[in-house]
């Protein structure tokens, strides 16, 4: 076989090769940008707000439930859960890297959540349909005793946020 035919073979394959190597790095650097604006969002001050108004609600020193929740604090709570539901879809679809989610936002997502449950139930008696379901589903598994340990041997913490 002359080097002509050789050639002929192996460039596209080459050629395949490297477009499958370009496009697995702008699939990372993407998943990447993607999780940084799902970051600041749930980093945004609204948000915040929305944890710590389920938090005081429901598992605070003196809860005052849903029926104490005002209608602002009712919709700023809705609001988390509706970002915290986009981040876990986000994660469901591969659109960011789960692991990445868990590690920066993990135990206050999950604490969030937990927190919810009561508030998510009243809408669920409201509505006839249980919202949420995606935030409920990721925050379960990075409740999960089953997790790996930190490098400190604490077990699965998160970082918080």
């Amino acid at each position: 076989m002359s080097a002509g035919n050789i050639l002929v073979f192996v460039s596209p394959a080459v050629a395949v090769l490297i477009a499958l190597l370009g496009f697995r790095r702008s699939n990372k650097a993407d998943r990447l940008a993607a999780f940084f604006r799902l970051h600041e969002q749930y980093l945004k001050p609204e948000v915040r707000s929305g944890r710590k108004i389920l938090h005081h609600a429901f598992s605070g020193d003196s809860p005052t439930g849903y029926s104490g929740m005002s209608a602002e604090e009712r919709s700023a709570a809705a609001y988390t859960l509706a970002m915290m539901n986009s981040i876990a879809i986000a994660c469901s679809a591969k659109y960011v890297d789960r692991a990445m989610v868990e590690q920066s936002m993990g135990r206050s997502f999950a604490s969030a959540i937990a927190a919810a449950r009561p508030f998510i139930d009243e809408l669920e008696r409201q509505r006839g349909v249980r919202p949420y379901g995606y935030a409920e589903r990721l925050a379960a598994t990075m409740r999960a005793p089953d997790r790996p340990a930190t490098r400190d041997g604490r077990g699965y913490q998160g970082s918080g946020g």
